[in-house]
């Protein structure tokens, strides 16, 4: 079999990870270039990381809605809310039969290493 070269970038930050954007890409994907999702890798790049991204009550409400409570990228303590979007990305990736062997998350948030990136809007949404 022939393996496919299809590129595909994919911005999705918290809206586009509660609409999930990466089975939507996946599905593309597949329905209009014949791509096998065995053969995707895919790489999610630098942002907000779990340790910056904290959300009021309204929107991880929405994420609990959508993922359910137990969801392991969810994090509600006496700090406030927290969402681990590269594995909420991961997992809705996963789900669709991309291998986890190739899902590579960067693990560089933009946040912390503010030097290094540009961050446009506020932490706190």
């Amino acid at each position: 079999m022939i393996k496919k070269k299809v590129i595909a970038v994919v911005y999705g930050g918290w809206q586009g990870t509660l609409r999930r954007i990466a089975k939507k890409t996946v599905k593309r994907m597949k329905q209009e270039f014949g791509c096998n999702v065995l053969d995707i890798i895919v790489g999610i790049g630098p942002s907000i990381g779990p340790c910056c991204f904290e959300v009021k009550e309204d929107v991880f409400s929405m994420f609990e809605n959508e993922f359910g409570i137990d969801y392991q990228a969810l994090a509600k303590s006496k700090k406030g809310f927290y969402i681990d979007l590269w594995n909420m990305n991961k997992s809705i990736l996963l789900k669709e039969g991309i291998l986890s062997e190739n899902i590579e998350i960067n693990k560089q948030c933009t946040v912390c290493g503010e030097d290094e990136f540009f961050q446009f809007g506020e932490n706190l949404i």
